[in-house]
């Protein structure tokens, strides 16, 4: 079995080699080469599928453990997903993915999921230390990545723009010793 950071590497070749594909000048290769991999999606596709009528043909609690199994493990998870076939609606993925991020201080809670947008909603309490906001909105962003790649785009409301730093003001005492430290200082 190969490790995570293999299959990583092996999904960030696949998609290395998909994006050369569709450069490829010949369009009869080019052709060939996506029907190619659109047939292997879905051998395997229809392969996954029947594994899953397997399984729910077993006795009810047997295959609930099953089906929690497959949902728990990333990357027969990712497949499931890639495949259409997750037993999980997208919503519900993402509202267990925001229920994880409430220790960082905010309440985010899922809108609605419709045609590839996420519009999520954070509530953050007047006295939370939390965050900052483009800290927690990448932490959602992530989230919703994480549990629902479906997703094209993540509208989040009630996230108010951070606050500029404030600017470094030297006092004059501060100016003063900082001329003396140089003064001081050996020349080169």
């Amino acid at each position: 079995m190969a490790a995570d950071g293999d299959l990583r590497s092996v999904g960030e070749r696949i998609e290395t080699l998909v994006g050369e594909l569709g450069a490829l000048v010949d369009p009869v290769a080019r052709g060939k080469a996506e029907e190619l991999l659109q047939l292997v999606m879905r051998f395997y596709g229809s392969g996954l599928h029947r594994m899953l009528e397997i399984v729910d043909h077993e006795p009810d609690e047997e295959a609930e453990r099953l089906f929690a199994r497959f949902i728990d493990d990333p990357l027969v998870a990712s497949l499931l997903l890639l495949h259409g076939l997750h037993p999980v609606d997208a919503g519900t993925r993402i509202r267990d993915a925001l229920e994880r991020l409430r220790a960082h201080g905010a309440d985010a809670a899922l809108l609605e999921v419709r045609e590839g947008v996420a519009r999520i909603r954070v509530t953050r309490s007047a006295d939370a230390r939390g965050p900052s906001s483009s800290t927690l909105r990448r932490a959602i962003e992530q989230a919703v990545e994480g549990a629902a790649p479906e997703v094209s785009r993540v509208d989040i409301e009630g996230l108010e723009p951070d606050a500029p730093e404030p600017l470094v003001q030297l006092t004059v005492a501060a100016r003063v010793r900082a001329d003396r430290a140089l003064e001081s200082a050996p020349s080169a």
